[in-house]
């Protein structure tokens, strides 16, 4: 999650008060048994769910299959108290994002956008002050009920479900930087006047909090969506700028931002919604290790039904896809990472019954080419050699009986002296000449590419000592992947 730099809940499953997560590119979340590390990951995986299915009231979340089960919103609120309103937090850098909403939120250094889950939308109720009161209404549903922005701690805008449905506004900071300036910028773009000052928008207050009220949005996933069946910059006037008068300046552009600051929060609310649904969707749940795997994973043939939520899952992701086991591998012994001797390997195993045929076709083609490289060399030399001994014979005379004679003499003895140290002369050639190794690896991969359906294992392997480590004796136990 590049773009979202800390994450926030209340009152859901196991924390009441409010508890904040810094996030970075790698994120560890330790704690006894039942402190609520598994809270976390479930709230991220509800936003999910309801970003893709507008469901908040789910058991099942699609990122999470059976591994999570958090039984609807009567389960995982906090207390199981209906009463209470469930918040998500996510917290943006704008320093971290880029393009135009980099732009818009650059005049803060931190936004953080508020959800809140509730057991059914509000009604409205009149009270003796004149003033309207909010009540849960028990028909409505599990769905969202506020949406806030704060920019550096101060409120931004603030946005709740009213009796039919929709979303208004119920705090619009009209001062903030943020929405002046992008208020300023599109006044600057539609408007003949170059630029907005205080005086300005100080005209325009009371029109632009009279136009606040008239502003609804509807939810969409998990965030609320403002109407975007909105004039967009030049329409009214097909693409001609609007007239700023001199003598009518304030009214003018009271008129013109009336027009345009629903565009300004459409842009706002929709730019914030999609980078943070954006990074939630690229979640990607792989599972608690709450026990280690058994001491061959590949042989099981079957898994008990906690095999997902007891790890298994994220074993599997990290055998069968090299990619990912090369980034652990990364972690676990890059020198300014984890340090530890220690890699994942993946064995392959094959069927021994077939090994003796495999092996030995292998040899026996391995051999074959051997012996005609070695004929190949011999009918290249032998030529050479044959005339040789001709020309030698030519000027034999009677003494070729004696000459023979001598010569067989000479092979015998010559064959008398052979040593171990030129048995080992030889050795050195042989290796030197044929890479066993080599050739080995080649006959394995040709084996192993051969059986698609083969088991493979995933291993610990100390890398000090080239052997198999038991999963227990470096401590994975109890931690995620």
């Amino acid at each position: 999650m590049k773009t979202v730099s800390a994450f926030q809940i209340t009152n859901f499953k196991a924390f009441g008060a409010a508890q904040r997560m810094p996030l970075r590119p790698i994120t560890l979340i330790y704690g006894a048994n039942s402190a609520g590390k598994s809270s976390i990951l479930h709230a991220l995986a509800l936003a999910h769910h309801a970003i893709e299915t507008g469901d908040l009231d789910t058991r099942r979340t699609r990122i999470g299959g059976e591994s999570i089960d958090l039984g609807g919103f009567r389960q995982y609120v906090h207390g199981r108290d209906r009463d209470r309103q469930v918040e998500l937090v996510f917290e943006l850098e704008p320093g971290r994002l880029s393009g135009r909403m980099e732009e818009i939120l650059r005049p803060a250094r931190r936004v953080a956008v508020e959800l809140a889950v509730g057991g059914g939308f509000a009604n409205e109720r009149p009270v003796p002050s004149g003033d309207t009161a909010r009540e849960p209404d028990r028909e409505g549903g599990i769905r969202l009920e506020r949406f806030s922005v704060q920019a550096d701690g101060s409120s931004l805008l603030s946005m709740s479900v009213r009796g039919d449905g929709l979303f208004r506004l119920d705090r619009l900071d009209l001062g903030h930087p943020i929405l002046r300036e992008s208020l300023r910028e599109i006044l600057a773009l539609v408007t003949t006047i170059q630029d907005v000052n205080q005086e300005d928008f100080d005209g325009m207050g009371e029109v632009l909090n009279d136009l606040v009220s008239g502003v609804t949005a509807r939810q969409h996933g998990l965030f609320p969506r403002i109407d975007d069946k909105l004039e967009k910059p030049g329409e009214d006037a097909g693409g001609d700028l609007l007239t700023i008068s001199q003598g009518r300046r304030q009214r003018d552009l009271a008129q013109a931002a009336r027009l345009f600051l629903p565009r300004v929060l459409h842009d706002l609310v929709e730019g914030i919604s999609s980078i943070i649904e954006t990074a939630v969707r690229d979640l990607v749940y792989l599972g608690p290790l709450r026990s280690c795997p058994p001491r061959h994973l590949a042989f099981p043939q079957h898994h008990d039904p906690n095999w997902l939520a007891g790890g298994g899952h994220a074993w599997d992701v990290v055998r069968v896809r090299e990619d990912v086991r090369e980034r652990v591998n990364k972690w676990l012994g890059d020198s300014s990472r984890m340090k530890t001797p220690y890699a994942l390997e993946v064995l392959d195993f094959l069927p021994a019954v077939s090994m003796p045929g495999e092996l030995s076709s292998k040899l026996e083609m391995t051999l074959h080419g051997l012996f005609r490289e070695f004929l190949g060399g011999l009918a290249n030399e032998g030529p050479s050699i044959l005339r040789t001994l001709s020309e030698a014979a030519q000027g034999v005379t009677g003494q070729v009986s004696e000459v023979a004679r001598e010569f067989t003499e000479q092979v015998n003895e010559a064959a008398r002296e052979i040593t171990e140290q030129t048995t080992t002369e030889v050795d050195d050639i042989f290796r030197d000449q044929i890479d066993t190794e080599h050739i080995f690896k080649r006959w394995i991969d040709e084996i192993v590419e051969s059986y698609p359906d083969g088991l493979q294992d995933l291993i610990l392997v100390d890398k000090r000592s080239a052997t198999a480590v038991s999963h227990r004796d470096v401590g994975i136990q109890g931690n995620r992947i």
